[in-house]
């Protein structure tokens, strides 16, 4: 009888162990934190510069209508300043806090605009 209790504890503390590495593993494996830049201006972006902290991110010649991921090795909740400009010299400044998924939409007006928790972004 006691030979069954051993394999029981035994069997448990297997069981436990394996569930710990699981949340260990989930825990530290987060999907960083990433932006989405996205050229919707109708003109090349001749200068993209995002800043985060000391990390810093730079772009030239965004094509309209193309989208530039930037990934933040500081993590989620980041904050960060954009800056561009436009083909025609207009610039536009914007600060913002990074989320699981940002996308920022530089529109035909000069503004940008932000769309937060899409997926496929």
């Amino acid at each position: 009888m006691e030979r069954g209790r051993k394999r029981w504890v035994l069997r448990l503390g297997v069981v436990l162990l394996v569930a710990a590495a699981m949340l260990a593993w989930a825990l530290g494996h987060r999907s960083p934190s990433e932006l989405t830049i996205s050229n919707q201006s109708g003109q090349t972006v001749r200068l993209l510069r995002i800043t985060a902290g000391e990390q810093t991110m730079t772009a030239r010649d965004v094509a309209a209508g193309a989208d530039v991921p930037v990934p933040f090795v500081n993590g989620a909740d980041v904050a960060f300043i954009a800056e561009v400009t436009l083909a025609n010299d207009a610039r536009i400044r914007w600060r913002g806090q990074a989320g699981e998924r940002l996308k920022l939409v530089i529109l035909p007006n000069g503004n940008i605009t932000a769309v937060t928790g899409q997926k496929g972004m």
